[in-house]
């Protein structure tokens, strides 16, 4: 069965690279790590970084593959991070958009911490990677006023195809698009041992923000909510996010501060803080990017987390 639907993929992508536009684009990256630990103990790393990003898309029909390869002194290691494929019928006055495949979160906030979706977006360490979730889903707008604000329905199935896992429900969404609000969505996953309702809304006036929630309606104790707020100057960029995870009853905090020295340089400052039982730990986290030339960057940081000194810098070549 996998083989057939494997073989129906491949044809179908073929089919629609006939009358699509191709694109192939991707970044090669290298690594330098210095760890310092409290007793002066000094060890190194390095790390060889390629990414590939295809995509091809028609009028209604669009294809995406992105893949990851890490390259050390003692391992490669492949990563699949989207491979989907998306295409829309007509349906009344509007779409049915379909979607099968490992597709990135689009669904709540999206930022470092995002308790606005049902999938797992477990993220209390710096640098964490989330994976995208293979999903299946059609969505449309069921109504939408003069003024551009709309109501839309996605029907989701969670696929059990890396992590075991599988779930059905859907996302419903209110585009609004005002001074206050962008957009209030809520989703709903459940199998017959979790039921994840989750959800939020964002805006835009004064700061960009976002505030999101989840739990599961049959341990009502898990739960969990985040927040981010962002307001952008000329020359600084500042902001906060913060999650609170009720099962171990945890804080964190993410401040950020970034600075635009110039059209090549720029300069930031993390505080990643978690509370925890009374106690709390500070990983402060310092990064330099600047820009050689187009498509040529160079960046650097320096992150201190339990008694370790870390320095890295990273060159990277995008194409």
């Amino acid at each position: 069965m996998k083989k057939i639907i494997s073989l129906c993929l491949v044809l179908t992508i073929a089919m629609a690279s006939f009358f699509a536009t191709t694109t192939i684009k991707g970044d090669f990256s290298l690594t330098g790590e210095l760890y310092l630990d409290s007793d002066f103990n000094i060890s190194e790393s390095s790390t060889s970084t390629i990414d590939l990003f295809l995509l091809s898309k028609s009028n209604n029909v669009k294809y995406t593959i992105k893949n990851s390869t890490d390259i050390t002194t003692s391992s490669i290691e492949n990563t699949i991070d989207q491979a989907y494929l998306q295409f829309r019928t007509p349906y009344k006055e509007n779409y049915l958009t379909f979607s099968f495949g490992k597709i990135p979160l689009d669904i709540g906030g999206d930022w470092y911490f995002n308790s606005g979706t049902p999938f797992d977006y477990d993220k209390t360490t710096i640098f964490e990677e989330v994976d995208n979730p293979w999903i299946a889903s059609v969505k449309t707008k069921l109504y939408e006023t003069e003024d551009y604000k709309s109501i839309n329905f996605e029907a989701i199935a969670k696929l059990p195809l890396e992590d075991g896992d599988s779930k059905i429900g859907g996302r419903l969404t209110y585009d609004i698009n005002d001074d206050y609000f962008g957009t209030v969505e809520t989703s709903f996953l459940t199998d017959y041992s979790s039921s994840i309702l989750s959800g939020g809304f964002n805006g835009n006036y004064f700061f960009d923000y976002g505030i999101y929630a989840k739990t599961d309606l049959q341990e009502l104790d898990d739960f969990e909510a985040s927040i981010y707020l962002l307001k952008i100057y000329p020359s600084f960029t500042y902001k906060v996010e913060a999650l609170y995870t009720n099962d171990d009853q945890t804080l964190y905090l993410f401040p950020t501060v970034s600075y635009i020295a110039n059209s090549k340089t720029t300069i930031s400052a993390s505080l990643f803080t978690t509370f925890i039982d009374g106690d709390f730990n500070f990983s402060p986290y310092i990064t330099y990017s600047f820009n050689i030339l187009q498509g040529l960057d160079i960046s650097a940081y320096y992150i201190y987390n339990s008694n370790t000194h870390n320095l890295s810098a990273t060159i990277t070549h995008k194409f």
